[in-house]
């Protein structure tokens, strides 16, 4: 009996001392929470951007001491900039914010909070921007399957139609409609000629236009759709209209109008390259901001029929003050390098008296980075960023509401005489030329015999 008590004592007794050791564990424990609860936290470091989207940046740090969740601050790099703040769910050390504007500079800081007690911001990062308008183009664009060695990947911007059958005009319409409404437009109508690369030409100008850069690891280009070869279009004007800006180079959106080549009788084209133009030009009261020639820079000269297509195009668009032909224009020498532009010079020698030169050589676009690429990309970005600014300048052209009359016919004649000064000087280059391979044959062999003696020597000229 007695034995059976002191066992019941001894068990009660162990269990109190449990008990007790169990609630000053508790105790201790909310004591610590208390504590805990009340710290401040730490101060975050290290602040870093794992992705930079078009509309979104992820920015990550490092975890920081007595925290329960953190509080990311962004603001506008602007002096009197307030800070805008986004709470995190819990302790993660990672935070995207999204809806941000294209190609929009920020500045990044971040502090820790426990509970209701916030820390101290951590030092401000440095300016990151948004992407811009060529990433969000990438985004929604389809990457072509065929692509050639040393080539860089292209990505066929996605785009709507809309056809008119009876004056064959194609619209195609790239990327989305701004909001607010209507915004100024302006209009570029492009002539070119045979083997100017104009349809690459026109893919740089769209690369451009959207912030394509010659560091990025794509292009844009256009569909197959539009750029095959058919007969189905052989007279058809196409009208390209970039109606998406903000985040790309320019201000406003870009129509480019890119007329047939001439093929056939001479009035019945130019009549129905006016039908045309006054179908397209509708919308902008029958006015077009600017005429771009294309064509290539290493060739000779315009063949007569080619240079009475332009005249007769920019006898469509006669000055306020007279219906001649000395409307200025814009000209594209494509496949520039370091030689001279011979086209430029025959264009001098023509009718076509008014018009500013732009040098472009697109051979490096699609290809990866080379020793050229840079002297190339920068003389392309300089010549578009000087057109564009010309552009902004330049006073609007009215298209002619009717034919009633054929343009003037080319003067030959005075063209040929305008060109007898170069061929007088061209004849003289080709004779002095002639001249010296003749002294070079007769004093091959003495010259052969001095090249040895110098190899012999070293190098070493003696005399």
């Amino acid at each position: 009996m007695e034995n059976s008590l002191n066992s019941i004592f001894i068990s009660l007794y162990a269990q109190r001392i449990q008990v007790l050791f169990a609630v000053i564990g508790v105790t201790i424990t909310c004591l610590v929470l208390y504590c805990y609860r009340k710290r401040k936290p730490g101060i975050c470091g290290n602040l870093r951007f794992s992705k930079v989207a078009y509309n979104s940046i992820t920015v990550d740090w490092d975890r920081a001491c007595y925290t329960t969740h953190y509080r990311v601050f962004l603001r506008k790099p602007l002096e009197g900039e307030k800070w805008r703040s986004f709470k995190t769910k819990n302790d993660t050390c990672s935070f995207t914010i999204k809806n941000l504007p294209i190609n929009t500079n920020f500045v990044f800081s971040v502090c820790a909070c426990n509970g209701t007690v916030q820390g101290p911001l951590c030092k401000e990062s440095e300016v990151i921007s948004t992407q811009n308008l060529a990433f969000k183009m990438k985004g929604i664009s389809i990457l072509r399957e065929e692509t050639l060695p040393n080539y860089i990947p292209v990505y066929d911007v996605p785009f709507r139609v809309e056809r008119n059958g009876q004056l064959k005009v194609r619209k195609v319409t790239i990327g989305d409609y701004p909001k607010g409404g209507a915004h100024q437009v302006k209009s570029i109508l492009f002539v070119s000629i045979p083997h100017s690369g104009h349809t690459t030409h026109l893919q740089g100008v769209m690369n451009f236009i959207f912030g394509v850069s010659t560091k990025d690891d794509f292009r844009l280009g256009f569909s197959s759709d539009i750029t095959k070869k058919s007969d189905e279009y052989k007279n058809w004007a196409t009208v390209y209209q970039f109606v998406e800006y903000e985040g790309g180079r320019l201000d406003k959106p870009l129509t480019l109008v890119d007329i047939p080549r001439m093929h056939g009788p001479k009035k019945e084209q130019l009549m129905m390259i006016h039908e045309q133009l006054k179908y397209i030009l509708e919308l902008y009261e029958q006015r077009l901001d600017c005429i771009c020639f294309v064509g290539p820079a290493n060739s000779n000269n315009l063949s007569p029929e080619e240079i009475d297509f332009l005249e007769s195009i920019m006898y469509l668009f006669p000055n306020d003050q007279s219906s001649d032909l000395s409307t200025d224009i814009s000209c594209f020498f494509t496949f520039a390098d370091a030689g001279p532009a011979c086209l430029e010079n025959g264009l001098k020698s023509s009718s076509v008296k008014n018009f500013k030169s732009y040098f472009v050589n697109w051979s490096a676009f699609f290809r990866e980075t080379n020793e050229f690429s840079d002297s190339f990309w920068n003389m392309n970005i300089k010549s578009l960023d000087n057109f564009f600014n010309h552009l902004n300048a330049s006073k609007p052209k009215t298209l002619r509401l009717t034919l009633e009359g054929e343009p003037p016919a080319p003067q030959k004649k005075e063209n040929v005489w305008k060109l007898q000064p170069e061929v007088k000087e061209d004849v003289a280059n080709l004779q002095m030329t002639k001249t010296n391979g003749e002294n070079f044959i007769d004093n091959k062999t003495k010259l052969t015999y001095n090249l040895q003696f110098f190899v012999y020597n070293g190098g070493n000229q003696t005399n």
